[in-house]
């Protein structure tokens, strides 16, 4: 009884105990010593550093919720060369390793293993100002194409736009939506609500009272995985075409929302950061296109 005692009281206070609710990054954070322990060379650990630099755009997913769609987005966007996206998938198959054996990935599979890299990068593509047109247009007709709109002129993470609940999150006496994934540079933001989509967030909302705000048809939940099949399936019915050259997936609402926010004359770049929830300059540079 003595042994299983101090073996209990040993393992409590491991430094490696993981949270539950961990996040992408403070895996990362968890997972770098141990690594930097093993005597690992510093022009290695540089490698990793800079790539996890490429997965700001998941940072603060928890860990145990950042699917491979996830991590493979974050690899094709990455406008560097084929070394740093493969330093990117290297990271991920560590991690996982690292979490796997401390109860961190409840489904015990390494998703590194199943990413891959091209030989060109695919940076995300905004939408035209037509295909903009187009998918207003097809609010009514084409299901989620209001909730693709409203992406676009809210600048939302997939996984922020898809947990910002009612009560918690709208304030419609000041037309915003409060918060975001749970960082400095996105938990206390305040999302103005353009003209442009306040009647459909009206209709999306309806008389709810609480609740996600883009929810599924039964007021649950859409999961990020289930909201980018309904995406290609809405942009397909509109005649809006992802192609290898051109590709647009649901990132391309928040590379269309930077975009549009670069028009705008006078804002200096503090207010697109608040805005759209950017630590660097760098980053909102990567997401506006001419």
């Amino acid at each position: 009884m003595k042994s299983s005692r101090t073996r209990t009281a040993r393992q409590s206070k491991s430094p490696h105990k993981i949270p539950e609710d961990i996040a992408v990054k403070g895996m990362y954070d968890l997972w770098l010593p141990t690594h930097k322990a093993r005597g690992k060379s510093k022009s290695t650990i540089g490698c990793y550093t800079a790539a996890i630099n490429h997965f700001e755009e998941i940072w603060d997913y928890p860990f145990v919720d950042a699917g491979i769609d996830d991590w493979q987005e974050c690899i094709d966007d990455c406008p560097r060369g084929r070394r740093t996206r493969e330093n990117m998938k290297a990271l991920v198959g560590l991690l996982y390793k690292y979490a796997i054996p401390r109860g961190a990935a409840p489904d015990k599979i390494n998703l590194g293993e199943y990413l891959y890299v091209t030989g060109e990068s695919g940076r995300r593509h905004p939408f035209t100002d037509l295909e903009v047109e187009t998918i207003r247009q097809s609010i009514g007709t084409v299901p989620y194409a209001d909730y693709i709109y409203c992406m676009i002129y809210l600048g939302y993470r997939p996984q922020e736009m898809l947990t910002r609940e009612i009560d918690k999150h709208y304030n419609p006496a000041e037309n915003c939506i409060i918060g975001g994934i749970k960082t400095d540079a996105g938990k206390n933001r305040v999302v103005t609500i353009s003209p442009k989509i306040q009647p459909h967030l009206s209709g999306i909302i309806g008389g709810r009272k609480s609740g996600y705000i883009f929810c599924a048809p039964d007021g649950g939940k859409i999961s990020v995985a289930k909201y980018r099949a309904c995406f290609y399936e809405a942009i397909d019915k509109m005649g809006i075409k992802s192609t290898p050259e051109r590709k647009l997936t649901p990132y391309s609402c928040r590379h269309t929302f930077a975009s549009l926010m670069d028009r705008v004359k006078g804002a200096g770049d503090n207010a697109k950061l608040e805005l759209i929830g950017h630590r660097t300059i760098d980053m909102l540079r990567h997401y506006q296109h001419a």
